[in-house]
């Protein structure tokens, strides 16, 4: 586990990715071949392990690793894979079978585009730490990358407290200061903001036409172009 999370350190999400189901192949090759155990060991094994060897921790990560790697079906297949860890009644009330089951709610919210409430979640829950607190960091840093990149693509403006809701973010300056750094630019005292492709263009659109910034939106091809390219992101990431 130690080495899986070395690589998502090192920005090697995809080498920790490809890593992490080597050893999910192995240990069921390993599973395969070790003799039956015994019912008393049975028994205490389905308390914290699969068939497999693999834990709850195990799986919670390796569905981190995806989602930070914005893989939300790559997510959804380790849920499918780790749902035989929690089918007890045993192993579903501890502390690490009830994180994997957060970490699961947490992807589909992320699959669904739901972003407001994925964030909420990673700010409500109690992570474990220091691993999957870390990855939950990084995965709340990759989503707001990916979120902003995505507005930028699909709107010419957009107003800040929609932008705060998307990013799972309370304070309207800390959004301000977090757009502005990478060019985006403020208009309407602030209350609207212009993603940096669109700046020039749109700032000289609403001053020929007296427009608000916030009635302002794409014609044409443009309008659909970006139209499409949001509700592909949201309908299938």
């Amino acid at each position: 586990m130690d080495e899986l999370c070395r690589l998502v350190t090192a920005g090697d999400v995809a080498g920790a990715i490809a890593a992490g189901e080597q050893l999910e192949f192995h240990l069921a090759l390993n599973d395969l071949s070790a003799p039956p155990p015994t019912s008393s060991s049975a028994s205490s094994n389905t308390q914290t392990t699969s068939s497999s060897g693999t834990t709850p921790e195990f799986y919670t990560v390796l569905q981190l690793f995806h989602l930070i790697n914005g893989d939300a079906a790559g997510a959804r297949s380790v849920a499918k894979r780790s749902q035989s860890i929690v089918q007890t009644s045993a192993d579903a009330a501890t502390p690490a079978a009830l994180e994997l089951t957060a970490v699961t709610s947490l992807a589909e919210r992320l699959a669904a585009r739901d972003l407001p409430a994925a964030h909420r979640l990673m700010a409500a829950h109690a992570w474990s730490a220091p691993v999957v607190a870390t990855l939950i960091d990084a995965l709340r840093a990759a989503e707001r990358e990916r979120t902003l990149a995505l507005l930028a693509a699909a709107y010419e403006n957009i107003s800040i407290d929609r932008v705060a809701a998307m990013l799972g973010m309370v304070d309207l300056d800390e959004v301000a200061a977090k757009v502005l750094e990478r060019g985006w630019k403020a208009e309407d005292g602030g209350r609207w903001l212009v993603p940096p492709s669109n700046a020039e263009q749109v700032g000289g659109a609403v001053a020929q036409c007296g427009a608000a910034p916030g009635e302002n939106i794409n014609s044409g091809l443009s309008q659909l172009a970006s139209l499409a390219r949001m509700v592909v992101h949201l309908e299938f990431v």
